[in-house]
Order: C-alpha cells, then sequence, then structure tokens
C-alpha cells in the first residue's frame, strides 16, 4: 500500500515538474523550522510551509532519509499557509525535509518544491566529545593552529562550531577516532569559542552534544587594536590643549588691550607743583583744572577761574 501510494505520489510530482517547466502558473512555496538549529530528543518542532498569493490548497510534507523519500502528512491551507508539528521528537524524525502543493480542484498540477530544511536532533545517551587547541598558548597572526576533536569510537563525522555556526566538517579515517582541523590564523575573526560534535555514520541526523568549549586567543588583537585607541586619544588631547591655549591667549590680548584704552580715563593727571620764590607753594583748588595740563601761560590767561591757597613751609 505505501509502495503503491509513493508510485502514484512521485508520478504526480514529476508530472507537475514537467508542467512546471512549461509555464506553470504556482509559484514556489516557501518553508521554514521553529525552532532552529539542534533538537534534543523529546523536544517539540514544527514545519510551516505557505506562499504569498496562493489560497487553500493542499500542501504535501515530503521528508528524504538515506534517500527514501516518504510523504509523512498532507494539509490544506488556511489560508495561505500551513503547520506540521512533530511532538515529542524521536530519532526517525531526523532528516531533510521540503513542501510542495496543489490545487484542491485539479491535483495534476503541483507547485514546485520549497527549499530543503534539516531536522538534527541530539541524543544525551552518546558521550561528548573532547576538544583541544594546539599550541595552547596565544596565537600569534599568521601562525597554523590545529583544533583536534576526540569521539568515543572510531570512524566518526566530527562538525566544528564556532559561535553556534559550522565551520568545518570532517569524517575520520575507519581506524582513527580524532578529527584534525588545521587553519591559518589571520584576523579578529578567528578568535573566539569553538566546540564540535559528532554523529556516527549510519545516523546522520543524530548528534552528540557539544563538547565544552574551548578558546582561541588571538595575540595580534589586543596589539592591532590597542594602539589605534591609544593615538586617537593622544590626538584628541592634543587638539583640545591647542584649543584651549588659542582661547587662553586670545583672552589675555583682548584684557590686554582693554587696559590700554582704559588706563588715561582712570588715571588722573598730576598737577604741575612750581616752587614759589619765598618758600611759598600753591595749590590749585579749581577742580575742573585737573583735566587739563596747566602752563605758565595758561595760569596767567585764565587767573579768573582759578582760586590758589598759599602755603608757607617753616
Amino acid at each position: 500500500m505505501n509502495v503503491s501510494f509513493s508510485i502514484l505520489f512521485l508520478g504526480w510530482w514529476l508530472l507537475g515538474q514537467w508542467q512546471m517547466s512549461r509555464g506553470g502558473l504556482h509559484p514556489k512555496p516557501y518553508i521554514s523550522i521553529h525552532p532552529r538549529g539542534m533538537i534534543a530528543l523529546g523536544g517539540n518542532v514544527s514545519i510551516r510551509c505557505w506562499t504569498e498569493s496562493e489560497k487553500h490548497v493542499e500542501y504535501y510534507l515530503t521528508k528524504e532519509v538515506n534517500s527514501y523519500t516518504t510523504t509523512p502528512s498532507a494539509k490544506v491551507a488556511d489560508p495561505c499557509h500551513v503547520i506540521f508539528p512533530i511532538v515529542s521528537a524521536s530519532i526517525s524524525d531526523g532528516g531533510s525535509y521540503w513542501c510542495l502543493y496543489h490545487n484542491e480542484s485539479n491535483d495534476m498540477e503541483w507547485s514546485p518544491q520549497s527549499d530543503i530544511v534539516y531536522i538534527n536532533l541530539t541524543d544525551p545517551i552518546l558521550p561528548k566529545p573532547s576538544i583541544e587547541v594546539i599550541p595552547t598558548n596565544e596565537i600569534a597572526p599568521e601562525l597554523n593552529v590545529t583544533i583536534l576533536c576526540r569521539g568515543p569510537e572510531n570512524g566518526l563525522i566530527f562538525a566544528l562550531h564556532k559561535a553556534n555556526m559550522q565551520v568545518a566538517f570532517q569524517t575520520t579515517k575507519p581506524e582513527t577516532d580524532t578529527a584534525e582541523f588545521l587553519f591559518v590564523m589571520l584576523t579578529l575573526e578567528d578568535a573566539g569559542n569553538y566546540t564540535c560534535q559528532y554523529h556516527q555514520r549510519g545516523s546522520p541526523f543524530v548528534w552528540s552534544e557539544p563538547s565544552e568549549p574551548v578558546e582561541v586567543v588571538f595575540r595580534g588583537s589586543a596589539m592591532a587594536i590597542l594602539p589605534a585607541s591609544i593615538a586617537a586619544g593622544i590626538a584628541l588631547l592634543a587638539l583640545l590643549l591647542l584649543l584651549l591655549a588659542y582661547l587662553l591667549q586670545r583672552k589675555k590680548r583682548k584684557g590686554s588691550i582693554t587696559k590700554k584704552e582704559k588706563q588715561p580715563m582712570d588715571k588722573a593727571s598730576e598737577p604741575d607743583v612750581e616752587e614759589m620764590p619765598d618758600e611759598v607753594s600753591y595749590a590749585i583748588l579749581n577742580p575742573q583744572s585737573q583735566k587739563t595740563k596747566q602752563t605758565p601761560d595758561s595760569l596767567d590767561q585764565r587767573s579768573e577761574t582759578c582760586v590758589y591757597s598759599s602755603v608757607v613751609k617753616n
């Protein structure tokens, strides 16, 4: 029964692909998985399929495991998307998935298949791998670095991760249990925390839990960043000092000019004092005369406006 259904479904899908190649009108559906990343055994995950225009079409979720294709479920969109939940995920739920759809009124016209998403599971029963960095001290720029991942048995397949992103993948030889990842540290982005995981050859979607993280320290990082920050700080400080010196000099000049302009008005002119023959000195009592320096001629001409007081020296 399952074989007949699979053959019928494959025939429909091939016919749909042929019709799409001749200019079919059905757009390619989208697919997403939530949550993303590794799913622990027994956890829940959901797969969503949708389009932006097609409504109330019937979606088929397709799964491939070990080159064998199955269709675990089908649903009608409401109105433009469907959600396929996987509750309490088991080892058999791991694999690659995609979806496609057709109109309910015409099951001979199929859409193209969506992109492929993967469900990867972690099995806590599997022992964690160990990880090691060589050399163990700080890494200098352009130095070769080896990251070793070691598993509990030979012939495992390892993935190396940095910041939860897979950066390398390696299959070990049947006679060894260790994968060697070789790098040349060039930039600051190469530094950070690394972990590794493995799966057995016969279970490509069932992984061990990640190893303990190991940190790769890039010795050139501080040397590359610190001088630049110090230079910027020194330049800013020098600029501020120059600006402060300019403002102080400008204020000093302005104060000097203002003092010179005010000095003739603030300082009273001293009256001329002449000693008279008979030990008599004269003092000007008219305050108006202090504003203009007096000469003997001017004293004669303006004697009527001045009042003199004679002081006899004893």
